[in-house]
């Protein structure tokens, strides 16, 4: 499996800000917080108005996975390291 990680850290925040880019081009813009109840500022829908990525995820310390917006879900660092684990699987 190869991809693109770009990491954007915001010093003013507590978040980090990745977005994946997998070799068929479609991209995840991922939002890594250290806040139990996550939330989205301004900068993270701007961002995804202009890579309109294909995923939107949340990263937080939780365990619960929900969905923030009907296009925006959070999940815990397990979550989403376990689907690209099972994404790999599935490339060659």
């Amino acid at each position: 499996m190869m991809f693109r990680v770009i990491f954007t850290e915001q010093e003013e925040a507590q978040r980090l800000t990745c977005s994946l880019t997998w070799p068929n081009g479609s991209l995840w813009a991922i939002e890594i917080k250290r806040s139990m109840t996550p939330k989205l500022e301004r900068g993270y829908h701007v961002a995804c108005a202009d890579l309109n990525p294909s995923r939107k995820i949340v990263v937080y310390p939780g365990k619960e996975r929900y969905r923030l917006a009907p296009d925006i879900e959070a999940m815990s660092l397990v979550d989403i390291a376990q689907q690209l684990c099972d994404i790999n699987k599935g490339m060659p």
